[in-house]
């Protein structure tokens, strides 16, 4: 029942965080127009979409026995996670269908020893594959030797052009929004990421931050910043 009432009250601030941001002019979510949300009131005006639903897969980086990269006791799994369940909650409010890859930590696919890895990494494509008219958003945090990187990274399918375009709709509101220094240039994905690289779905991989940087690692555990990523993340997706 706590996990439930913590869960609500979860939504309540996100969906709070939402009306606050397009009634201050946060920025325009292509999905709605604001002139038509917002009276001088605040009051909801329509709440019709503007584009049709899409079905977008959320793919929560790591779980389970596979922690990803680690800051002390904060774990990526853990961040990814969160994230991607305040996306998917946003998402859904948007009018779209949303599925995930997981919803608590847990690893995917084989349990075999010597597998696991892999079979965790299949299973996920083999997610994208069921639904081929999906979007798919996969959700990581990253590391670097040196604590003075930070920001955004964004790799998108190659030869994808709405993979692409999404990838660029990020950057461009990650900067007005969120991090005018993050200026990466998204890049299309190599054979190093296992998924991404054998995805026919139009996909990206966001690389919210690093948790080698101070900086970026306050900041990815501030739920008010979780919040803020979460509703750009939404924007680029949609478009």
């Amino acid at each position: 029942m706590y996990n439930k009432i913590t869960r609500y009250c979860s939504m309540f601030a996100l969906f709070s965080f939402v009306f606050v941001a397009l009634a201050t002019g946060f920025f325009h979510l292509g999905w709605w127009d604001v002139d038509t949300i917002l009276a001088e009131d605040c009051a909801l005006v329509n709440t019709e979409p503007t584009i049709a639903p899409r079905t977008i897969i959320i793919d929560a980086g790591h779980g389970g026995r596979d922690p990803g990269a680690s800051s002390g006791d904060v774990l990526e799994k853990d961040l990814n996670l969160e994230i991607s369940l305040i996306l998917a909650d946003l998402l859904r409010f948007m009018g779209h269908q949303v599925i995930m890859t997981r919803t608590e930590d847990v690893s995917l696919g084989s349990q075999v020893p010597g597998q696991q890895k892999r079979g965790d990494l299949q299973a996920r494509l083999n997610l994208s594959r069921q639904h081929p008219e999906a979007i798919f958003v996969s959700i990581h945090m990253n590391t670097f030797p040196s604590p003075n990187v930070s920001g955004m990274h964004i790799y998108y399918v190659r030869n994808c052009e709405e993979s692409a375009e999404i990838a660029r709709r990020l950057r461009a509101l990650n900067m007005q929004h969120l991090d005018p220094e993050a200026d990466h240039a998204p890049k299309q994905s190599t054979s190093a990421l296992f998924v991404l690289s054998r995805m026919s779905n139009p996909a990206v991989l966001v690389e919210c931050g690093f948790l080698t940087c101070p900086r970026d690692l306050e900041l990815l555990q501030c739920p008010n910043h979780q919040r803020k990523l979460a509703l750009v993340i939404a924007a680029a997706v949609v478009g």
